[in-house]
Parts: structure tokens; sequence; C-alpha cells
């Protein structure tokens, strides 16, 4: 039976896994662990689940990820870790991520894990940021023997995988339990604290030994596309959190994404998700050089999005009252990039014609919100609008205070955001511990 791309992927049954599970070569120095940004070990989980170890495959992958349920519904696993197993030369790969979402399911009745706490506290970290970063950073410290304090701005732990990711990609229940689990770590956790309104980085610099700042990137870049200022133009991450909140029960149709990126799929599906019958999304360059995964460029055809390549948006088209009738675009070709870069969009003279459209949803990219880069502007900043780091040890510019997750790297995948902060974990743990030793 062919599945619903607008539900959840159903959980393997325990004989099912068993079974995909024993298709597992074991391959010696895996390619499948390489390709996973947390270097989780995939066949040592695999094993676990082949003798019915339920509890015993979930340790395995906590010891690299803390959401691995979260991560088994989201990751792009067709260019990750299912993208590098060996079984796809002799067939189709390993269905790792149905094989890790079922152990973390499975697992999670018996798991145990209780927190390595040293025989007194080896220091106090404020983690600033409820998202998969500072959940994965508070995870580690305090599995090492840290006094963690999370702040988050707003009700909810989760960032972007409560706000933005739609449900029919990540089931809310699914995401809670795996933040319980990291709460009950003895996690101490403060919402309805923002940075820069509620308190400040010198406040905590002042009160914990090390600070991490994860907050990602909270605000939409605005395009420059003449007309935009008036209604009918939407932000994708606002359309998201509306439609995740169920404050979002249809759009006027046609509906107009600009965008290439995963945002952009998200908010092109999430249209059709909530009835919208006409969706369209225009990218400037080809269909394969979107930066969304493969995965996710397929399912937006799957649903009906209408994909509208090389073509550019150059301005909204309004009538006298300022109502919007449509996107004004041009069609472009691709230039190959004489240094090997990404080949060049450029305009094809005489193509503009108007899209008619009942609202656009500008899905450009991310940055850090305004009170963050305010609260912020004493750290160094990269031209990219990211937090500058190093890269050893994610410490910023400022001693004792690091970064990870999209606020460092620039927006990314959920486990690249862990990854982040599972590193600057570790720097922080190397800091306060040299600190103390003196």
């Amino acid at each position: 039976m062919k599945r619903d791309p607008l539900q959840p992927r159903p959980l393997l049954r325990p004989a099912e896994a068993l079974a995909e599970a024993n298709r597992c070569q074991g391959c010696v120095d895996a390619a499948c662990r390489k390709g996973c940004p947390l270097a989780v070990d995939v066949g040592a989980f695999i094993r676990r689940i082949r003798t019915g170890n339920w509890a015993g495959a979930l340790r395995v992958m906590y010891e690299r990820n803390p959401l691995p349920e979260t991560c088994a519904f989201i990751c792009p696993v067709e260019a990750m870790c299912e993208g590098k197993c060996n079984s796809g030369q002799l067939g189709y790969p390993i269905r790792i991520a149905e094989l890790q979402q079922a152990a973390a399911h499975y697992g999670a009745e018996t798991f145990k894990r209780k927190a390595g706490m040293a025989a007194e506290t080896t220091g106090a970290v404020a983690v600033v940021g409820g998202g998969p970063a500072g959940l994965a950073c508070a995870a580690k410290l305090r599995l090492d023997g840290f006094e963690v304090h999370l702040f988050e701005r707003t009700d909810m732990l989760g960032g972007a995988l409560t706000w933005w990711i739609p449900a029919y990609r990540l089931p809310r229940k699914t995401l809670q339990e795996e933040i319980q689990r990291i709460v009950d770590l003895g996690v101490v956790i403060h919402t309805g604290q923002a940075l820069g309104r509620d308190i400040t980085l010198a406040d905590l610099r002042g009160r914990f030994d090390a600070v991490f700042l994860g907050l990602g990137l909270g605000a939409d870049r605005e395009s420059q596309i003449g007309g935009r200022v008036g209604p009918g133009v939407l932000d994708a991450l606002e359309v998201l959190e509306q439609a995740n909140a169920g404050q979002l029960q249809d759009l006027p149709e046609p509906v107009v994404v600009i965008g290439g990126g995963s945002t952009a799929i998200d908010a092109a599906v999430t249209a059709r998700y909530l009835g919208a019958k006409e969706v369209y999304l225009i990218y400037r360059r080809g269909f394969v050089q979107m930066p969304a995964w493969p995965g996710e460029r397929g399912r937006a055809v799957e649903v009906g999005v209408h994909v509208l390549i090389l073509l550019r948006p150059i301005e909204y088209a309004r009538d006298v009252d300022g109502r919007l009738l449509g996107v004004r675009c041009v069609r472009t070709k691709l230039e190959t990039a004489a240094n090997g870069g990404r080949d060049t969009p450029m305009d094809v003279p005489g193509s503009e014609f108007i899209l008619s459209a009942g609202c656009v949803i500008e899905a450009i990219g991310q940055k850090a919100d305004d009170m963050a880069q305010r609260a912020l502007a004493s750290l160094k900043w990269t031209p990219e609008g990211t937090l500058a780091i190093d890269s050893a040890t994610g410490q910023t510019s400022l001693p004792g205070v690091f970064a990870g997750g999209d606020l460092a790297s620039g927006a990314g995948t959920a486990a690249q955001a862990i990854a982040g902060g599972l590193a600057a974990a570790e720097g922080i743990a190397r800091y306060i511990r040299k600190h103390k030793a003196r």
C-alpha cells in the first residue's frame, strides 16, 4: 500500500524490524556511520535489534544522539546514513531510519540512563535556547556531571522542531517524549526567559561557569522584491508556526512560495496540507540544484505542488488599492560558473510574465532575530550573519561563551545542530575543568 506523504511514517512491527536488521552486512569501518553527522554506530544498534535488545539499541544511539527517534523521522537519510549504505550497491539500502525509529520506540519502555554525576558538581552551565543544539548540549553536560540550567524564550522546548517542522513530518508526541527524557536527567528548565529581554549575557556569565548559545536563526530574511510591502506577502516561518499551532486554517489561492530550501518545501507542502489546490514554488535554478534534500523535493511533487524552475520573481503586482494580484517573473538560464562553483542564473530578455497569486510565502533564508543580535552585539559575527566560533571548541570571541547549531553554522539539519551542541558541550567541559584546576 502506498504511504500517504502527508502522514508520518508508520512504525515497523518488531518482526519487520528484525527481518530488516538481518539484512545488514555488519560492515567493518561502516560507511553508514561516516555518513551520519553524529557518527552514530549504526552497526552496533542494528546488532542489538537482531537479539531483541531494544533498550541496548537505544543506549547505543543515545551515546551520540539524545533525540534519536526525532532524527529518524526528519533526517535526510537518503543523503546521509542510508545514502552511504553498502547494501545499496546490491539492491537497496538498509532502512536505517525505520530501524532507528523502532529501536527508540520499543526501547523507551526499559531504557534507563542516569546522569553520570560526580561526587560533587563539577560546574554549572547556562544553556540558552531549547532547540536541538541546546537540548543536545544540556543532555551531554548533564550526563558528564554538570549542573545545567536551560533558558527558553517561549513556553515550550524544541525550538524549530516544535514551531516549524510540520506534524506530518514529526509527530508531536514523539518529540515531547524525547525532550522529557532529557529534562528527566535533571536539567533545570526556565521557560519564558528571552535573552535580551529577561536575561542578559553579562548576567549569565556572572552566575555560571560557562554559557552555551543555541538560539537558532529565528527570523526570515526579507526579499528585495519590489512591491513587497502590503497585504498578501507572508514569511515562511510565521506560516509554519501558525499552521503547527492550529491557528491557520487556509490560505488565499493561488499560493506562491519563493525559495528552494527545506523551509520553502515545508511551506509549500503545508499549504497543500491545509487544502490549497493551487500551490506554486518558484526557484531560479534547476530542480536538482535546490538546497532542499531529494526526499523533500520528491514529497512536494508527490502531493501536487507545481515546481516552477528557472524562474526569478522580480516584482509583486498589485492593484490601485494595494491588493496582491500576482508575481511578475522572468525566466532564467544557467551559465556555468568559471570557478567551478554553482551555475549562475541569468535573466532571459523578453520573458517576463505575471503569475497569479492570492498570497506569496517568502522562504529565502533565515537570520538571527533583532533581539538576539542586540543581546549578542559584544560577540564577533561572520559576514554571513552567524556567530564566529572556534571550530575545535565551539567557543565564541568571549571566553567562557560557546555556541552551536544554526546560530553558529547557518541553517542545517537537526542532526547537524545536535552535533554542534555536543561538540560545544565537550569544549565547555574542558574549559570548566581547566579553570577549576587552577
